[in-house]
């Protein structure tokens, strides 16, 4: 029901949208279009429903020669339907992101978005079997999107058009410089790290040692940066940026009863995949900063598909960043691994827990629960005087 729903809403707006545009004389009204569905799926097995993109063909001819439809979208749907394959597919959801653009002025009424749940209830003509189309329809989206014939803004696929084109060509240049940066990478991925590790490890800024709950502050530096407190140091070690390999063993090798050093150590995860999302980033920021405010709307359709394309990009390489640190280990010197099965905060606060003799080997001595009112009152007799 679900999907003839969202067809029923389609079929309708379309119809209405071809009767204001003049095509609807051409189709012979709507016992002609039933009719020729009727002729094409009515020897199909109970189960089967006629797609949304079934229109198409009954006024293309002329919605071309009204300029109705640019030759360039009409030739690539000709195209991709004499290819083998997914081909015609692809024809079919170019065609549907067309249909679906001409009635999206009133798209808050009948709600019908060129998204990807969407098209896959459009294009499902057997409904006892979507899920494979439903598994395609990203991918040939993907696919459609990297051959120029349409742009994803805010979820939605819209066809490409000549401002669009333009604003894809400046974010191909922008993309061919940010890639031949050697640093960009790197200097980006860095920055992106540190704020994944101050959010995972926010909670973890100090701890309390003894029955006195005294605080101690966790100072965290990057590889063997120098330390400015004097609280419980954590080191920070990337595989993107550190010879793991040597590091593990410098931890091992350290002195257990003196050296109270915490390590978290983040292998290398996806390295490709989070380059290809920092560059195409930092490309869709240059594009938009390059190509200034548009004025008209089909620009401006434009620069929000950028806007769109910066955000997936960034989300992309801070999710894969989120999962290198999820996976990341806890070291304490000597080599001990803490909190496998823990929380990255958790295991550090753990580790910490079990330094805190090292860096404070006579703390126990003196320790009490009392100490807090010893102070108090040392202040106030301070005050009297």
């Amino acid at each position: 029901w679900p999907i003839l729903a969202t067809r029923r809403r389609f079929w309708e707006r379309v119809l209405s949208e071809l009767d204001r545009s003049g095509l609807g004389a051409t189709l012979r009204g709507q016992l002609r279009i039933s009719l020729d569905a009727v002729k094409r799926y009515g020897d199909s097995p109970l189960g089967v429903a006629v797609p949304g993109d079934f229109l198409f063909d009954t006024f293309a001819a002329e919605a071309l020669s009204r300029n109705l439809i640019l030759r360039e979208i009409f030739d690539r749907i000709a195209t991709l339907r004499a290819q083998s394959n997914d081909g015609p597919l692809k024809a079919r959801l170019l065609i549907l992101v067309y249909l679906i653009g001409r009635i999206a002025g009133d798209v808050q009424i009948h709600g019908v978005y060129a998204k990807p749940d969407v098209l896959s209830d459009l294009l499902i003509e057997d409904l006892g079997e979507p899920a494979p189309v439903r598994a395609k329809v990203p991918g040939l989206l993907a696919d459609l999107q990297a051959e120029g014939a349409i742009i994803e803004v805010n979820g939605e696929w819209r066809l490409q058009t000549r401002e669009s084109a333009e604003w894809q060509a400046a974010f191909n240049r922008a993309q061919a410089q940010a890639a031949s940066d050697a640093n960009l990478v790197a200097r980006h991925r860095s920055a992106l790290l540190q704020l994944a590790i101050d959010d995972a490890l926010a909670a973890v800024g100090t701890i309390q040692q003894g029955s006195s709950k005294t605080t101690r502050r966790i100072e965290r530096v990057v590889g063997e940066a120098k330390q400015t407190g004097d609280g419980l140091l954590v080191r920070l070690w990337n595989g993107w940026d550190h010879p793991l390999a040597a590091t593990l063993n410098d931890i091992k090798a350290a002195e257990v009863a003196k050296d109270a050093t915490m390590h978290l150590v983040i292998a290398e995860h996806r390295r490709d995949e989070l380059r290809n999302a920092i560059v195409a980033r930092e490309a869709a920021t240059a594009t938009i900063q390059s190509q200034g405010v548009p004025s008209t709307d089909a620009g401006k359709e434009a620069k929000a598909s950028m806007e769109s394309h910066h955000a997936r990009e960034e989300e992309t390489a801070k999710a894969i960043l989120r999962d290198a640190l999820e996976k990341a280990q806890v070291f304490v010197a000597g080599g001990a691994e803490v909190g496998v099965d823990l929380a990255r905060a958790d295991a550090l606060r753990e580790a910490a827990t079990r330094v805190l003799d090292r860096l404070y080997p006579e703390f126990t001595a003196a320790d009490h629960a009392g100490w807090d009112r010893v102070v108090a009152q040392a202040r106030k007799r301070t005050r009297m005087r």
